[in-house]
């Protein structure tokens, strides 16, 4: 069984049914999403395997905090590749972690 890009959930426990404090932090982690998601491409484009490690570390504790679980285990993947250099686990890795921030980006435009 496929797991969701977003389990809302995990907001809901951190604050409770506060559905405008969700919204914003779900609105400030979709920007955050595009600005880590230019970052990647730049290290893709560079092939600096310390910058995979770097956005994806980055996004690895903020994808867990709003309950992107998919992404953040992706993220973790990528962090893990990017500190041994692992270019064939990075490329491999590319759709996927592009494909699971569209999907985490229209679940929240649809929250």
């Amino acid at each position: 069984m496929k797991q969701e890009p977003l389990d809302l959930k995990a907001l809901t426990a951190l604050f409770g049914d506060d559905l405008d404090t969700q919204r914003a932090i779900l609105g400030e982690y979709s920007r955050s999403l595009a600005t880590y998601r230019q970052e990647f491409d730049v290290a893709m484009k560079a092939r600096s395997a310390e910058g995979i490690q770097a956005v994806a570390h980055k996004m690895k504790s903020s994808s867990r905090t709003v309950g992107a679980i998919p992404l953040a285990n992706l993220c973790d993947v990528l962090e893990q590749a990017g500190k041994q250099a692992d270019w064939e686990k990075i490329d491999s890795s590319t759709s996927s972690f592009e494909g699971l921030i569209e999907d985490v980006r229209t679940c929240i435009d649809g929250a």
